[in-house]
């Protein structure tokens, strides 16, 4: 059948500068669903229910930013009818991606869907029934909750994997102090800090393997008829079950989920973690992702998955991901159906009988070995070695723009707007010397560096414009009506830019093209990231960078002149700090030529 049509309304979300949190919403008219969360104090009953006629009216198309940095554009909800990306029939619905054109690296992703859910939630038993999921190289499919205010009000992965994985990854994502037991499941225990901050953002969390049960993941549960997914979320813990085609139990199809008849779950969210206290206001989330923070960095690990000759992991992830159209014939979602059951509320904990069992503490695998991925939800990861495009930004409020790129080949009925809301936050507490330094451009029009530039400028929007380089960006802010600054991420390599250079007192260091940026730690209980990052120092000759670099003092020695002797421009940059107040931000990156942060234009 045709797609079926739904309302078009237009989703904004904040973004934090670069790295951004894609946050849940409160969208006017929805609905904020709150049950009881004292596990056995009633039945559940039906609160909510995504059936195929009306599913898609009940979520907002998200299109802006991808904020794990993946190949992928995420259209509109009119762009996703008209091709064919989102379709109803009488059973069942479906959410597929681009399978006709060819997305090169360099230019915009392949088209896809990413729904998040008009409506809000905190407890609750969600039973999502579905046939097919997407797999195949280059993907990253995830059904999620998440809350409004990352990491506070806590991310709950459901289901999440990349590439042709037999396993599901199940994992939470929480500010400080949750940790889980990790016993009570059948689920491999990879991670017990629910933490954003430790372990790389990895969360707390289980691999399902394809045994316990059977089918639980991507071509496997595809093959097979796909299955039903249960995550029930109370108060003492959060525990999510899969159940094969022919394993349902009678109380699910009946319409009167029954939790006793369920077993072990495959994972068991419980231990010293006050749920309450980190989850709340969730929103779902369906989306599927190319490449991107898990996926582009583990796609050399699929032996199945192909490289491309002089290209990196990452960057052949891309490659494949632009290049081959028809290898994303499985990347869809075909899904029956999603209800959401409550318990009552108001019920006093004490007077409930339950049949939990004392918890006993499961030991992860080793630290070396988890597999757990970064949260969806966050921009927390510094992504390094890879080129991202340039951010223009907007002072309107609403609207669409145009992506411009001569490189890419595709072509889709309507390019979808990509805008996004920035939330003001806190000023940083200091900032690099190149803080508020003035360039100008070939017009010239001045522009104001600033070091975490989004806590200062306030709201507005940020298009993806692929602009070609550090002065091609100025020319585009320029000429574009009401742009009032940009930020530049780039990785400038050439071929001929030395990887050592020696000075005349015969010290080595290293060239650090592209990669000035490396190296980040996170400071969880005081809020704030810390990045190393680079302060400009202009000298009149290559050599002379060298011997400064020589004389500065030998705890910024390392890996620090970024100056080529070939594309020499009076300025070399070395190792300084830079501590933000606000979380994801980016500071000063600078790459072998340009110095790369947030320009504000003088208007």
């Amino acid at each position: 059948m045709p797609p079926t049509a739904s309302r078009s309304r237009m989703g904004v979300l904040p973004l934090f500068a670069l790295f951004s949190s894609a946050l849940a919403q409160s969208i006017p008219g929805a609905s904020y669903f709150t049950g009881g969360g004292v596990p056995g104090s009633g039945a559940y009953q039906l609160v909510d229910d995504y059936q195929p006629s009306v599913f898609f009216s009940k979520f907002n198309y998200y299109n802006s930013y991808d904020p794990t940095y993946g190949h992928v554009q995420y259209v509109n909800e009119t762009v996703a009818n008209r091709n064919g990306y989102t379709t109803t029939d009488d059973d069942s619905i479906t959410i597929s991606v681009d399978t006709t054109n060819k997305w090169p690296r360099g230019g915009p992703g392949r088209p896809a869907v990413r729904l998040i859910s008009d409506n809000t939630y905190t407890h609750g038993l969600f039973i999502l029934d579905l046939n097919h999921m997407p797999f195949g190289c280059g993907t990253w499919p995830a059904f999620w909750l998440l809350g409004p205010d990352w990491p506070r009000n806590g991310e709950i992965d459901i289901i999440e994997g990349v590439h042709t994985s037999t396993t599901n990854t199940i994992s939470m994502h929480t500010d400080s102090n949750c940790t889980i037991a990790g016993s009570g499941q059948t689920g491999l225990f990879t991670s017990s800090n629910c933490d954003h901050a430790a372990n790389d953002n990895s969360g707390c969390g289980s691999v399902a393997n394809n045994t316990a049960p059977p089918n639980n993941y991507g071509k496997a549960l595809s093959d097979n008829n796909g299955g039903v997914y249960i995550t029930e979320w109370t108060s003492a813990y959060v525990r999510v079950w899969f159940f094969p085609r022919n394993n349902i139990p009678s109380s699910v199809t009946s319409g009167s989920p029954n939790i006793t008849q369920f077993g072990l779950p495959m994972a068991n969210f419980q231990g010293s973690c006050n749920i309450d206290s980190h989850f709340a206001n969730h929103s779902i989330i369906i989306n599927t992702d190319f490449c991107g923070a898990w996926a582009g960095f583990t796609y050399s690990n699929y032996k199945e998955c192909p490289l491309t000759t002089g290209l990196n992991g990452y960057d052949s992830c891309v490659d494949y991901v632009g290049n081959n159209p028809q290898a994303f014939l499985d990347a869809y979602w075909e899904i029956n159906s999603l209800k959401v059951y409550q318990l009552p509320v108001n019920v006093d904990s004490s007077t409930v009988r339950t049949s939990t069992a004392p918890l006993t503490s499961s030991s992860p695998i080793s630290a070396s070995n988890n597999i757990i991925n970064p949260g969806m939800g966050t921009g927390d990861l510094v992504y390094d070695g890879h080129t991202f495009a340039a951010v223009a930004i907007s002072g309107r409020s609403s609207g669409s723009s145009t992506t411009l790129s001569t490189t890419s080949t595709g072509s889709i009925s309507s390019t979808p707007p990509k805008t996004a809301t920035l939330r003001p936050t806190a000023q940083p507490s200091t900032c690099p010397e190149a803080n508020n330094a003035v360039y100008v451009d070939e017009n010239v029009i001045n522009y104001n560096v600033y070091c975490s530039a989004d806590t200062e400028i306030g709201s507005f929007n940020s298009t993806d414009i692929h602009g070609g380089g550090f002065t091609a960006c100025f020319t585009i802010c320029d000429v574009t009506p009401d742009c009032v600054g940009f930020t530049f991420v780039d990785n400038i390599c050439n071929s001929d830019t030395p990887t050592t250079c020696s000075n005349a007192r015969g010290a080595n260091f290293n060239v650090g093209c592209g990669n000035s940026y490396t190296g980040t730690t996170i400071d969880s209980n005081n809020g704030i990231n810390r990045f190393r990052i680079m302060k400009r120092v202009t000298e009149p000759s290559y050599t002379d960078c060298l011997d400064l670099c020589d004389d500065t003092d030998g705890k910024h020695r390392r890996h620090t002149l970024t100056a080529s002797a070939s594309h020499f421009d009076g300025s070399c940059y070395i190792y300084t700090d830079c501590l933000c107040s606000s979380n994801f931000q980016l500071c000063l990156r600078i790459t072998a030529i340009d110095v790369c942060d947030f320009l504000k234009r003088d208007v």
